[in-house]
């Protein structure tokens, strides 16, 4: 039964603590998998990938050796 503060009641349960607990703990649960979601980084596309290595290359940092490297593995070659 819900009261008019839009609190859940349950009247007809013997285990109303187990019950709450175990709400309780799905409902953290849940607010945690959120949490951990929003908290990663979002992963570069290939193209952009590809464009910082070729950054690099240009700059001198890495050799065309290593940046063709990259690049077959970025595009699984």
């Amino acid at each position: 039964m819900a009261t008019a503060s839009g609190e859940i009641v349950f009247t007809d349960i013997s285990n109303q603590d187990e019950v709450y607990q175990a709400i309780n703990h799905l409902l953290i649960a849940r607010q945690d998998a959120r949490s951990s979601v929003v908290a990663q980084e979002p992963q570069p596309s290939v193209p952009d990938e590809l464009k910082q290595y070729k950054e690099l290359l240009d700059g001198g940092v890495i050799t065309q050796e290593e940046f063709d490297e990259k690049k077959r593995r970025l595009l699984g070659l």
